[in-house]
């Protein structure tokens, strides 16, 4: 089942009541193709971060989230620590490749300048095999991959600053 057309997405802030589906789409993300290239470290770590409870207290202080919807389900997730590195970044796999990520991205990084026009980069932590994705929405690597509690991950940045024109919000 995909997104035809990609109207049929809404992007919008999660309602507290969606946390557990956003904790599921992330779960299920994560074990199909991200899992399979850690150890039970990392996957321990990763589980525990994105427990329902641990998200609620995130978004009360430094954190924001955005999804990305059908009438449905909640297909898509950005989360934002301090305006200014992504932390979660996640599509469920009917609805990759289809310019999701992209979007939540941009108005995510939108968010990000509005409350810090100031800012000068967006950082992430980049699971290896979301390279290419990253790369497609202007971020550069800062360094090389790196394993920390079991998570494997490659810095990256991006500056917002070139892109601004195409950036929306609501």
């Amino acid at each position: 089942m995909s997104a035809s057309p990609i109207e049929q997405i809404i992007y919008r802030i999660p309602d507290h009541g969606e946390i557990a589906a956003i904790v599921r789409l992330m779960e299920d993300v994560f074990n199909d193709f991200i899992a399979p290239g850690y150890d039970p470290e990392g996957i321990d770590q990763f589980f525990h971060y994105i427990r329902g409870s641990a998200i609620a207290l995130r978004l009360k202080r430094n954190h924001f989230v955005r999804v990305a919807a059908t009438s449905q389900k909640i297909v898509g997730v950005i989360e934002v620590r301090n305006y200014n590195h992504i932390s979660l970044l996640f599509v469920t796999r009917e609805f990759q490749r289809q310019g999701i990520a992209k979007i939540l991205m941009q108005q995510a990084i939108a968010v990000c300048l509005r409350e810090k026009p100031d800012l000068r980069k967006i950082t992430v932590h980049a699971d290896p095999r979301a390279l290419p994705a990253y790369k497609a929405m202007g971020f550069k690597k800062t360094g090389s991959e790196r394993l920390d509690n079991g998570i494997r991950y490659v810095p990256m940045q991006y500056k917002p600053r070139k892109y601004l024109p195409l950036i929306q919000s609501d």
